[in-house]
C-alpha cells in the first residue's frame, strides 16, 4: 500500500517528501484480490489509494487544505460477491467523500480524509537562546526517517475519514460518520494537546518535533 516505484538514494533531504509521494497505480500491487470458497462462491475486492483533502497543521490545532492528494495506503473501493461461477455479482461500493448523494458523481466531491500531518525530514532552527539566554545557537536536524512526533511515527492511522458511504446494488446507501481531528457532527473536536515542555518553542517550526498529548483514542469512532 506504500510502494511508489521510486528510489531515494543519494537525494537531498529537502526532496524526500516529493520522492516519497504516493503512486496510485503502484500502491495497490500485492493486495488480496479475491477469495474462493469451498462451496463455489467467491468474493472479489477492488482497492484504491487513500486520498485526503486536508492535512493537520504542525500545531495540531487546525487543518490545512491539501488539494485532494493521495496519501499512502489503500482502502476498499468495491466488493463483489458471487454465489457460484456463473452468478451475477452482488456489488457494494464505498465512497469516502462529504455530502454524498446519488445525483452527483462522487469523483467530483471533496474527500472526507484528513492526513495526520506531513512527515518532517529536515528541521532548521535559527537563533535559539541557550542556557540562561547567555548565547544564541542555530542547528539543523536531518534524517531519512520522519522525525515528527505524529503521522508515520505515531501509533494511530496516518489518515482518517469523517464520512464513508456504503452503496448497495439497488443504489440505496448508508452514510457512516466518524470522529476525526476536526469538528464532528456533535460539534466536538479531537485535536492533540500541547504538553508543558521546557526547551521547545510552542507555536513555531518546532511544533512537529514536540511530543503531543495524543487524543488518537477519540478519533475513528462511529457516531
Amino acid at each position: 500500500g506504500f510502494y511508489n516505484n521510486t528510489t531515494v538514494h543519494h537525494q537531498n533531504f529537502s526532496s524526500l517528501i516529493s520522492l516519497r509521494a504516493s503512486n496510485a497505480t503502484t500502491m495497490t500491487k500485492g493486495l488480496l484480490l479475491s477469495i474462493t470458497y469451498p462451496t463455489g462462491g467467491r468474493t472479489e475486492f477492488t482497492w484504491e489509494a487513500n486520498k485526503a483533502a486536508n492535512v493537520v497543521a504542525p500545531n495540531r490545532q487546525s487543518v490545512n487544505a491539501w488539494a485532494q492528494q493521495y496519501v499512502g495506503g489503500c482502502r476498499i473501493k468495491e466488493i463483489r460477491n458471487y454465489h457460484d461461477a456463473s452468478s451475477t455479482p452482488i456489488t457494494t461500493k464505498y465512497f469516502y467523500v462529504k455530502n454524498f448523494t446519488t445525483a452527483v458523481n462522487p469523483e467530483t466531491l471533496t474527500s472526507s480524509g484528513i492526513l495526520n500531518g506531513q512527515p518532517r525530514y529536515l528541521f532548521v532552527i535559527s537563533n535559539r537562546s541557550g542556557a540562561f539566554q547567555a548565547s544564541n545557537m542555530s542547528y539543523t536536524l536531518a534524517s531519512v526517517n520522519d522525525m515528527s512526533s505524529y503521522s508515520y511515527n505515531g501509533s494511530a492511522m496516518h489518515v482518517g475519514y469523517s464520512e464513508v458511504v456504503e452503496q448497495k446494488p439497488d443504489n440505496s446507501y448508508i452514510k457512516y460518520f466518524y470522529t476525526n481531528f476536526d469538528q464532528d457532527i456533535n460539534l466536538q473536536t479531537h485535536w492533540d494537546v500541547h504538553p508543558g515542555v521546557l526547551g521547545w518553542v510552542i507555536g513555531s517550526v518546532e511544533d512537529g518535533y514536540v511530543k503531543m498529548s495524543s487524543l488518537e483514542r477519540e478519533r475513528g469512532k462511529a457516531i
